[in-house]
């Protein structure tokens, strides 16, 4: 796995970049995520700072603990184990795809164990609660905003294929920010910056690989397959057809995983359309 580590600091005038749409071969899905690019189910395709799976990709990691405490050593290296597990596995599913993919990482951890930030979330309620985590874990390392951020990557790596990873010293439940229009507050700075709080523990669990994959998949505009995202019907076809579908089920083992055709499609990974992939937009889209 080719992973660089670069250095950042923050400088530089900030300008709001927005990449447009990426078209599909099918018309109406192509038009319906267009329709409903805003919405939190259909903000895919292209938008926000995490395009494509493809190419050079910047990850970069803020590590946030409470005040008064630290990252335990042993933590942190099963944490960043697990990372670099699931960056593997990502590089590995583009190539079935005959699609190149690098990351090329930058950390901030302070000392050594974390960042201390006050009401440091400790569920996924907390994070829903705290819409402003990522602009205020970038303030702590130097950033006013997150298109300030953004830019200085850009400009110091020349890669624009961005993500963020909050690292977050609590149990919880890991989750995905998506970029989206309805959040035009401040000109969308606070929000282009796509980025996943990791927890270090899931529900109780030691954090994996797989939900590590899953959530970052879905910057780069995957969809939940399962039941209850797009129909119950659609989670039992993918049951059916796509078991050890990453966006259907992350109860397996990380290695046992794949991506199917939807996803790859979503993700940037192929031009293939299949009819099936219609079943996965919403209903309450579907009359566009």
């Amino acid at each position: 796995m080719a992973i660089v580590i670069a250095a950042l600091s923050a400088s530089a005038q900030p300008f709001l970049h927005e990449q447009p749409v990426s078209d599909g071969t099918d018309r109406r899905v192509y038009s319906t995520i267009q329709t409903h690019i805003g919405d939190s189910y259909a903000n895919t395709w292209n938008v926000g700072s995490a395009k494509k799976l493809t190419g050079k990709i910047y990850v970069l990691e803020i590590w946030l603990t409470r005040p008064g405490s630290a990252w335990n050593s042993n933590d942190m290296g099963f944490v960043q184990s697990k990372i670099n597990h699931a960056l593997d596995w990502l590089q590995r599913m583009a190539a079935r795809y005959s699609v190149a993919v690098e990351f090329v990482k930058g950390s901030y951890h302070g000392n050594g164990g974390g960042i201390a930030v006050d009401n440091l979330p400790q569920s996924y309620s907390d994070c829903a609660n705290q819409p402003l985590l990522l602009p205020r874990a970038l303030k702590v390392i130097g950033y006013d905003d997150a298109i300030q951020c953004y830019n200085r990557i850009k400009e110091i790596s020349g890669i624009d294929n961005i993500l963020v990873l909050i690292l977050i010293n609590n149990d919880g439940w890991s989750n995905a920010n998506q970029f989206s229009t309805l959040h035009a507050t401040n000109h969308f700075r606070d929000y282009f910056l796509e980025s996943v709080n990791l927890f270090l523990t899931d529900d109780g669990m030691p954090t994996n690989g797989q939900t590590i994959a899953h959530e970052m998949l879905h910057l780069f505009g995957a969809w939940d397959m399962y039941g209850g995202q797009a129909s119950d019907a659609a989670g039992e076809w993918a049951n059916k057809n796509y078991p050890n579908e990453i966006m259907l089920q992350v109860s397996s083992q990380l290695d046992d995983l794949t991506i199917s055709p939807l996803t790859a499609w979503l993700v940037g990974l192929t031009s293939e359309y299949h009819d099936w992939y219609w079943n996965f937009v919403r209903e309450e889209y579907k009359q566009y």
